[in-house]
C-alpha cells in the first residue's frame, strides 16, 4: 500500500528564567535613587508577559520562569527592563536585552548574564521594505514649453517584511516622500495593508524632476542645474486610528539622490 501523506503541525515550547538584574545606575533625580524595577518579555516587540516589580533596588532578583508555545514566527526574544518611577509618574525604560532566535538553542538550560543595552529609536526598529527607484524621461505637454531635460523619478513600493506588531496588530502603510534641492517636499502614501507584518503594496508613485508649481501660469522654472530631486523618504506607519497617540511610525529608508537623474542607467531596485 502507499504511503499518504501526512500533514505534520510542529508545535515549538519556549521557556526562559528571568533571574535577576545587578548594578543599575542609580537615579538622578527625587528623593531615592533607588529604582522600582520590572522586566518585560516579548516576542520582536510585542509583550507576552510582565514580571511583578522590585522596589528600591539596583540589584533587583525576580527568579521568574514563563513557559508558552510559541504563537508565530519572530526574530528576537527581547527583556526590557523598566524603572517605575513614581516621582515623575511614569515608567521609563533603563534598556533591554535583545536574543536572535537562532542563538536561542546556544543558551538551552544554561544560566546566562547578558549587558542591558539602551533602548533608542534605531535600536526598535526591524524588518526591510523593497522599493524600485528610476529616473525616466517625462512626457511631453503641447499646452506647455517642452523640457527637453526634463525627466521624472518613478517610486514603486513593493513589499515591505518582518514588520513589527503594535498592540498586537499591524496594519501598515508607507509615506513616500520627495525632497527638491529648493527645500520643497512632496508627500504620497500607499494603500493600508490590513492585518499583515509583510504587506504586498506595489505601488507606484510619480514626481517631476523639477518644481513646476513656482508659476503655474507661466510654467517657469529654474534651471536643472539649481534645482533637483535631493532624496527620497520612505516611512512605513501602522495605522492606529483608535490609539490617542496616533498612528505607530514603524521605521524609515532614506536614499539620497542628488544627481541621478542626470545619468541615464539611473536605476535601483533593492531592500
Amino acid at each position: 500500500m502507499a504511503d499518504e501523506g501526512y500533514k505534520v503541525r510542529v508545535l515549538e515550547r519556549l521557556k526562559i528564567k528571568i533571574g535577576e538584574a545587578k548594578n543599575l545606575q542609580a537615579r538622578t533625580h527625587g528623593s531615592s535613587s533607588q529604582r522600582d524595577i520590572y522586566c518585560t518579555l516579548s516576542l520582536d516587540q510585542e509583550e507576552i508577559f510582565r514580571t511583578s516589580t522590585i522596589e528600591k533596588s539596583l540589584s533587583p532578583f525576580f527568579g521568574e520562569e514563563f513557559q508558552f508555545e510559541v504563537p508565530r514566527n519572530f526574530r528576537f526574544v527581547s527583556i526590557y527592563v523598566f524603572d517605575r518611577d513614581r516621582h515623575l509618574k511614569q515608567d521609563k525604560v533603563v534598556g533591554k536585552v535583545a536574543i536572535k532566535r537562532e542563538d536561542l538553542a546556544s543558551y538551552n538550560n544554561k544560566d546566562h548574564w547578558f549587558p542591558i543595552k539602551a533602548v533608542d529609536a534605531d535600536s526598535e526598529v526591524q524588518g526591510k521594505t523593497n522599493i524600485e527607484i528610476k529616473f525616466e524621461p517625462a512626457p511631453s505637454n503641447k499646452s506647455t514649453n517642452n523640457f527637453s531635460n526634463n525627466r521624472r523619478l518613478s517610486v514603486r513600493v513593493l513589499e515591505c517584511l518582518d514588520l513589527p506588531l503594535k498592540c498586537g496588530s499591524c496594519d501598515p502603510y508607507a509615506v513616500v516622500t520627495v525632497l527638491y534641492t529648493n527645500g520643497k517636499k512632496i508627500n504620497k502614501r500607499t494603500k493600508v495593508q490590513k492585518k499583515t507584518t509583510c504587506p504586498q503594496f506595489e505601488e507606484v508613485f510619480l514626481f517631476d524632476s523639477v518644481d513646476r508649481e513656482k508659476d503655474r501660469d507661466s510654467y517657469t522654472v529654474c534651471p536643472e542645474s539649481e534645482v533637483e530631486i535631493c532624496e527620497l523618504q520612505i516611512a512605513v506607519w501602522h495605522d492606529a486610528p483608535g490609539m490617542g497617540g496616533g498612528d505607530v511610525f514603524l521605521g524609515e529608508v532614506r536614499v539620497q539622490l542628488r544627481g541621478m537623474q542626470q545619468q541615464n542607467a539611473a536605476h535601483r531596485n533593492a531592500w
